[in-house]
């Protein structure tokens, strides 16, 4: 497929040019057939000019014929050189289309050869990226058909520790449910045996408890007594303290209250002065008291 695409890319359509256009324009004329000589000489005077014409009839027939000839060859060869330059110039610029057709041809053939290199990296680059990713699927397959075997194989030995750790396991069950019912009558038995001893305890501690609240509450009540007998005795002490400081604080404040009175006395009995002189002065009349 990948062949018949790059024929098919290579594939040029064939020049439409007919091969005529290829032929020198020399090789063309070579192909004419040449004319007699006697016609050429007859005619070798119609390839000179007008102008050249009148010179040959001024020279004359038979006057400087060697001239003459010489007028005709230098016109021929002229004549020739012209033709030759023509068809010169025509190769020339069919070499140049030539040229420039192949040129093109070039350019195109290098052109559809990169086209052909990209094509062929790229399928050359998925055929490499189809590789690796086959390579990694088979690695990938091989891979976890190993660790499936694995599996198996942990999982085959996990089954057979599994049976035989349940087995022993039950074992130990059995064992530990006997144990236990073993030790649940010793335990049973310890417990009554506790329990009577308890109880006994507990009787004995009754009653060893109730003589001691009795003593306790007989004991508490002297105790009371005896607190309350000395609360009383300490109210009447200090009842008698109290009575001595309030006799003590009143006496002082009757003694304060004596000399209060006297001052109280001394300070009207100036108060009169003072007023008696008030009197006396606003009674002086004001003359009086200028002179």
């Amino acid at each position: 497929g990948i062949n018949a695409e790059y024929m098919g890319i290579l594939q040029m359509e064939p020049d439409k040019e007919k091969s005529s256009d290829l032929i020198p324009e020399e090789n063309k004329l070579q192909a004419t057939p040449e004319k007699p000589q006697e016609e050429k000489k007859e005619h070798l005077e119609d390839v000179l000019s007008p102008e050249s014409q009148q010179l040959v009839k001024e020279i004359g027939q038979d006057e400087d014929i060697d001239t003459r000839k010489q007028l005709i060859e230098s016109k021929l060869a002229k004549k020739k050189a012209e033709e030759d330059r023509k068809m010169l110039a025509n190769r020339l610029q069919l070499l140049r289309i030539e040229e420039q057709k192949a040129l093109k041809k070039i350019e195109s053939t290098k052109k559809k050869a990169k086209e052909i290199i990209t094509i062929k990296n790229k399928k050359a680059e998925e055929l490499k990226k189809k590789e690796e990713i086959r390579k990694k699927k088979q690695e990938q397959i091989a891979r976890l058909a190993e660790e499936n075997k694995t599996f198996k194989e942990q999982l085959k030995k996990g089954i057979a520790f599994k049976q035989e750790l349940t087995l022993s396991q039950k074992k130990q069950k059995k064992q530990m449910i006997l144990d236990e019912k073993e030790k649940s009558k010793q335990a049973i038995e310890t417990l009554k045996s506790e329990i009577q001893t308890t109880n006994t305890q507990k009787k004995q501690l009754v009653k060893s408890q109730e003589m001691s609240l009795k003593i306790y509450k007989k004991k508490d009540m002297e105790t009371k007594k005896e607190r309350a007998l000395g609360l009383v005795e300490n109210k009447i002490f200090k009842h008698s303290q109290d009575k001595i400081a309030l006799e003590s604080e009143i006496l002082q404040m009757e003694q304060e209250e004596q000399e209060l009175i006297q001052r109280l006395q001394k300070t009207q009995l100036l108060q009169q002065s003072a007023l008696d002189e008030l009197e006396v002065a606003l009674s002086i009349p004001a003359s009086a008291g200028a002179s």
